[in-house]
């Protein structure tokens, strides 16, 4: 598994990683992460600077094989269809179309880049 406990992480590249080798995720509920990881689906998001709630993800993911092996499958999938080159060129090809048409980028280029098939 992956774990990032950091609490002012602006994306989480490393979790991408991780997930793109099939590890579950570990991390803080705010910025970056929380918009990487699927709670229940791809890993754990715990509360900012609760200790506890990590210490409690950490144990959850060490037992429970079945979870663990569950959320990573999960991961793979999501980190290829959101992250891989493929998604990235088609949202990198959205943001041309957008400008090449006058329009702004829905939520900016980044957003759109993480968003396919949108």
């Amino acid at each position: 598994m992956t774990v990032l406990a950091s609490v002012h992480e602006q994306f989480g590249q490393v979790l991408v990683e991780g997930m793109a080798c099939g590890l579950p995720a570990i991390a803080v509920d705010a910025h970056g992460p929380a918009t990487i990881v699927e709670p229940g689906e791809t890993g754990w998001l715990v509360p900012p600077d609760d200790e506890q709630a990590l210490a409690d993800a950490l144990v959850e993911a060490v037992n429970d094989r079945d979870r663990r092996t569950t959320f990573g499958e999960a991961a793979y999938e999501r980190s290829r269809s959101r992250y891989g080159w493929p998604a990235l060129a088609e949202g990198v090809a959205r943001v041309y179309d957008d400008v090449r048409r006058g329009r702004e980028p829905e939520g900016g280029a980044l957003g759109r880049l993480s968003e396919p098939g949108r």
